[in-house]
């Protein structure tokens, strides 16, 4: 101590101890053991030789005596204390950063970590029915495509994984690939050796594809043998400290991907595995691997389910993940991010969000996102793109041989095998298959594949092997109840249906698939096949002639259109089909037909004719508040309302008032403005007045409007017309954004189907 120039005071302070067993140390009186160790680390002293020379010297001065023995748990302590001390810089490399696919260097792992959430009920401990599935099926994918929640018949609780790591001393980690099974076992490690979990343990972290090189060059498969050469080398301790702190369960054994252990010694390794834990049954473990990949039960653990990210966890990423990548400058990544959620929201983007919940595809959106600057209209090169990293990079990546190899089959032929499912789970209107299901539709597409002569017997071992392949190695399938299976992403199941569409078109275009893309079930996969068809020229034509067909036969809606041409056609602009989509919309609102305005939105409003598109929209805004009033005055309303209307009716004629507008047009609306009441007066008197001659003014700014904006006409259409012009602005809006997402149609047809829309036949 002289050499460091410390006194004993200033030594104590530098512990955070107090004088005392620094006084009984250099006194060479009993100490504890931690004190000890903690003051032979700080002086550079090796405790272990200290001890050592002390009982050796202990026996010379007395031969015959016995030393006593170190209390075990404090000798323990002390030396988990020391283990934790050598290897935190080894967890910090094995474990502080994480390599993510087309990045060209790691990440650390906490500028990119989620907190994990997990389920505790996992599908294989459900034991519903297929027809119970059933019920909810057709309902869930309607929520889906509308953001709506589904329901079901339990929702299951998310947990923090942290917090269930913490509550269970033997845990299994389920997940499907890319869900984020290896980070969370990182971050178990991290988290243990920083000592905000299990901080009187050490973190051990066994990749199983390191553990089976280990066998493979040792022909060994003990665990206690891998583990005691890491530690002996790691952290120079001899096989009996080792063996005490595994007896002891100071040990948090982390083992990450059963999985990706070859089939043919898998049995052996949880055999050994599962001895181990109970041998050293005082020690906390977690196994990883994919969801059904391993059908094995370890005694004694807990099994949970790593569960998608919610919208709040693919916001977290997102924001972690583009202020990441574009460091060190991070305004660009705080830019990126705004445009990412904002566009994220769009109602196109709903399959994307949908895709965007499994982190790994996640990390697919944000690269493309981050080149592009957006998320490109063509939503298929995205489908492609996740697709191929599933197949194909991701298990190069984790080191998975491909169990297909042996059946000559490749990455593409299993997409045609999921096309074929696909199609016939649409056909059939049916979202969840049984495994006998999927294994017919697989043999029959092997029996019709010439590069085998099958017997009855290897079809169904091949048949089981690509079933096996499609939902335990690439969790295309996830098992809702024992036995029954769906796609895991609707987004990924409609691509497939396209692709099976395609194949159909190219003998001909039934009526049944046209009349169901006109199912709004069925938008989405309508904009595929347009996006996918290498000609969709006959697709968009055909649809085209069905939206007509709508309409054709009722006179008054005929003579509606013709308005909505003579009315659009007034107005200069050479966008005419943007004009007759507003005024649709516009004159659909007065006659109290309430569409959204979705073609409006999808075309845009260009600058140059907002002044005639503005007057006739805040025109029609009084009349629709005028009759409000008017409805307001029943018994049922209440007071708030008539008055709101009122206040309402007032301000739209104003906005009115301020435009540009004909002499003659704004001398009448003046003159009629002025016949109301003024909005100050008392309620009683506002309702007196509206009650005596609300209905003939409102007559009258109607056939004001009527003379001089074309607008508000009183067309009295039927229930059934109602409906119909529903459907007939949905149909228009469907084609016009099929001709927005095809890629490849002659511009002669795509001028043609424009011109066209909203135009009487």
């Amino acid at each position: 101590m002289t050499d460091k120039a410390w006194s004993q005071s200033q030594l104590a302070n530098l512990l955070g101890i107090s004088r005392q067993p620094i006084a009984k140390f250099f006194a060479g009186k009993p100490v504890d053991r931690l004190y000890f160790v903690q003051i032979c680390q700080k002086l550079d002293l090796r405790w272990q030789t200290i001890i050592d020379l002390s009982q050796a010297a202990v026996a010379e001065q007395e031969p015959n005596a016995q030393v006593a023995d170190v209390e075990p748990s404090t000798d323990v302590n002390a030396i988990a204390y020391e283990v934790r001390q050598s290897c935190r810089d080894r967890i910090q490399y094995q474990c502080g950063t994480t390599r993510m696919i087309d990045l060209p260097q790691a990440i650390a792992l906490n500028d990119i970590y989620v907190p994990t959430q997990v389920l505790i009920d996992t599908s294989l401990q459900r034991w519903r029915q297929p027809a119970h599935l059933l019920h909810y099926s057709s309902q869930n994918l309607q929520s889906e495509r509308s953001g709506e929640p589904t329901r079901s018949e339990v929702v299951p609780k998310r947990l923090s994984g942290l917090y269930v790591a913490s509550r269970h001393s033997k845990l299994v980690v389920l997940g499907k690939p890319g869900s984020g099974k290896t980070m969370f076992l990182q971050n178990l490690a991290l988290q243990c050796i920083e000592g905000k979990f299990q901080s009187d343990r050490i973190p051990i972290f066994i990749p199983i594809k390191v553990f089976v090189e280990h066998i493979a060059n040792e022909n060994d498969f003990s665990l206690f043998n891998y583990i005691y050469q890491k530690l002996r080398y790691d952290c120079q301790l001899n096989f009996e400290q080792i063996k005490n702190l595994l007896n002891h369960g100071r040990a948090l054994i982390l083992l990450d991907g059963l999985d990706e252990a070859p089939v043919e010694i898998r049995n052996k390794l949880l055999i050994a595995i599962q001895q181990f834990s109970q041998d050293y049954y005082q020690n906390r473990f977690v196994i990883s691997y994919r969801t059904l990949a391993v059908r094995y039960q370890f005694f004694g653990f807990a099994e949970v389910e790593i569960v998608d990210f919610e919208a709040e966890q693919i916001k977290i990423f997102a924001e972690k993940w583009l202020a990441t990548v574009c460091a060190p400058d991070k305004e660009p990544g705080k830019i990126l991010f705004d445009q990412f959620i904002n566009q994220l929201k769009f109602p196109e983007n709903q399959p994307i969000r949908e895709l965007a919940a499994r982190p790994l595809f996640l990390h697919i959106i944000c690269l493309s996102f981050q080149s592009f600057t957006n998320f490109s209209p063509n939503q298929t090169s995205l489908y492609k793109q996740i697709l191929k990293v599933l197949l194909v990079e991701w298990n190069e990546i984790k080191g998975n041989s491909c169990s297909l190899v042996p059946l000559n089959l490749t990455w593409l032929h299993l997409l045609e095998i999921l096309s074929q499912i696909a199609a016939i789970a649409f056909e059939t209107e049916s979202l969840y298959f049984e495994e006998e299901q999927i294994q017919y539709i697989v043999a029959d597409y092997l029996r019709k594949l010439k590069t085998h002569e099958y017997e009855m017997i290897q079809l169904q071992l091949s048949s089981m092997a690509v079933f096996k392949a499609l939902t335990a190695q690439y969790s295309f399938f996830l098992e809702q109840a024992r036995g029954v299976y769906s796609f895991s992403h609707t987004a990924l199941y409609e691509y497939h249906v396209a692709r099976s569409i395609i194949d159909r078109f190219k003998s001909n275009i039934s009526d049944k698939i046209l009349d169901d893309f006109f199912d709004q079930k069925c938008w989405h996969l309508f904009l595929l096949v347009c996006e996918m068809l290498p000609n969709v020229d006959t697709l968009l034509l055909a649809m085209k002639q069905r939206v007509d067909a709508l309409i054709a036969n009722d006179k008054k809606i005929q003579q509606f259109l013709a308005w909505l041409l003579h009315k659009s056609s007034s107005v200069s602009n050479s966008d005419q089909l943007m004009i007759r989509a507003f005024y649709l919309v516009n004159e659909c609102t007065l006659a109290q037909i309430y569409i959204q305005d979705a073609l409006e939105q999808v075309l845009h409003r260009p600058p140059n004719t907002k002044n005639d598109l503005m007057i006739d929209h805040a025109l029609s805004r009084a009349l629709i508040c005028a009759e409000a009033v008017q409805h307001s005055l029943s018994a049922a309303a209440s007071s708030n309302l008539f008055l709101d209307h009122a206040h309402a009716l007032a301000v739209a004629l104003t906005a009115s008032l301020s435009y540009d507008l004909e002499s003659k047009l704004r001398r009448s609306l003046q003159k009629i403005s002025d016949q109301l009441p003024n909005c100050d007066e008392t309620e009683e008197n506002l309702k007196q007045w509206w009650i005596v001659n609300g209905q003939k003014w409102t007559q009258r700014f109607r056939t004001l409007i009527v003379e001089h904006r074309n607008i508000g006409h009183h067309w009295q259409f039927t229930q059934h017309q109602n409906n119909l012009l529903h459907r007939y602005h949905d149909a228009n809006l469907l084609v016009l954004r099929g001709l927005k997402r095809a890629f490849h149609i002659t511009p002669l047809i795509r001028q043609k189907i424009e011109e066209a829309l909203l135009l009487p036949i």
